[in-house]
């Protein structure tokens, strides 16, 4: 485990790479976004005693978002074999990952079903293709 700080506008992660550690936010806040037809389209901000980039320790896929600082921002940097023992020594802290993670998949849910919404709307104005 270290701690890594970040200013204001310094890019943490990137969106494609690949990545081996996750962030927790002792200090500050960070920004996610993704590039969507060369457009970025910001997500909601991380604030501190957050986390991000776990993800890319239990997959094998590349990063989804890039997170920048959107303020000087202190990080606690974990990688797999730490988180790991990490919850071995505060069971606790995987309660919270997996509260967040719960939270973040039901508004995934709550975006996936606005947009099934819209599209039925333009089924019904334009015609089912």
């Amino acid at each position: 485990m270290e701690k890594r700080t970040y200013n204001k506008g310094d890019m943490i992660c990137k969106e494609r790479e690949s990545g081996d550690e996750m962030y927790f936010i002792l200090k500050g806040s960070a920004v996610p976004y993704k590039t969507i037809n060369n457009q970025k389209l910001e997500l909601s901000a991380i604030e501190q005693g957050n986390f991000f980039g776990e993800m890319c320790l239990f997959s094998r896929n590349t990063r989804t978002a890039t997170v920048v600082a959107a303020e000087p921002t202190e990080l606690l940097i974990l990688t797999k074999t730490n988180l790991l023992e990490k919850l071995q020594s505060d069971p606790r802290l995987g309660v919270k990952i997996i509260e967040t993670l719960i939270s973040r998949l039901e508004y995934a849910h709550d975006i996936i079903e606005e947009l099934e919404g819209v599209k039925s709307s333009f089924e019904v104005m334009y015609g089912k293709h």
